[in-house]
């Protein structure tokens, strides 16, 4: 899942300005990939790998096992 997320957040990195460009005239499009807004995709997939990665750190303990 973590190589998936890091392959995704890679293209939106690189894809997110020219879409961005791309969707000026059209806000409710421009928005989700606008980089500077927190509510961009790439952003929020940011937001929830990490929410990810508390979640099973948190496992990790309260089940007293250690990671793969």
């Amino acid at each position: 899942m973590q190589g998936y997320q890091a392959d995704l957040t890679g293209l939106l990195e690189k894809t997110s300005p020219m879409l961005f460009e791309l969707w000026q005239s059209h806000p409710e499009l421009s928005e989700i990939v606008d980089v500077e807004s927190k509510n961009s995709l790439i952003n929020q997939l940011k937001q929830t790998s990490k929410e990810h990665v508390i979640w099973w750190q948190n496992f990790y303990k309260a089940c007293d096992i250690r990671p793969l």
